[in-house]
């Protein structure tokens, strides 16, 4: 069934005539979906990773080109799916889809050609396994013996992260990945996923032009 109101008939019948160059290969595919492809203007808000601000968990890493979880549960919900059926995501991405999937006990799949967005999408899930204030005493245990951790060997070779990150700052982050890694799984894990979000927030280089 085709889902068009008829505001969005209104607005997008005549100009999309002409949206695309004459004979492009976008006009071409156009034309040849025109009678299943639609415009939800609603939809909007929902699609960027904005959305996912005040979702547990989604809301740690700022991956931009991610859905939001609402999006994908508005869909979920549209096309009925259920135990029975198999969600795929080919191009995954932070797991959106996946983790919006597993919430509602529909099993999935996905893939993606980023080794840290598999990551990522993998490491998820392991958040819904903690007790509470479990992450917090664990954090507390790295954070006491930080300063006898040696520096990892990560960052050194990279003249970026001298730029991106001031010198006592980098150090601080280096013991701490260290400290990450000798945690046993999957807390390893969910720390090295929090740690790369604490390396996106912390860079100096967020506010240059």
């Amino acid at each position: 069934m085709r889902l068009v109101n008829k505001f969005q008939q209104s607005l997008f019948t005549e100009e999309v005539r002409d949206f695309y160059p004459k004979g492009s290969k976008r006009q071409e595919i156009e034309k040849k979906f025109k009678n299943i492809i639609h415009e939800e203007l609603n939809l909007g808000s929902l699609v960027s990773y904005v959305g996912n601000k005040k979702v547990p968990f989604l809301r740690i890493y700022r991956y931009k080109e991610a859905f939001s979880f609402h999006l994908v549960r508005k869909f979920l919900k549209r096309l009925q799916a259920g135990i029975e059926d198999y969600v795929f995501d080919p191009f995954s991405g932070l797991g959106t889809t996946l983790f919006t999937s597993m919430i509602c006990n529909i099993p999935s799949i996905g893939i993606d050609k980023l080794p840290f967005a598999y990551f990522i999408s993998k490491t998820l899930p392991l958040f819904l396994q903690l007790k509470e204030n479990e992450l917090k005493e664990i954090w507390f245990s790295l954070k006491a013996k930080l300063h006898e951790s040696e520096p990892a060997e990560i960052a050194t070779d990279v003249p970026i992260m001298q730029v991106a990150f001031k010198e006592d700052i980098l150090l601080t982050l280096r013991k701490l990945k260290t400290s990450i890694d000798s945690l046993s799984f999957p807390y390893c894990d969910i720390f090295r996923f929090i740690f790369f979000s604490i390396f996106l927030r912390s860079s100096s280089l967020k506010g240059r032009s």
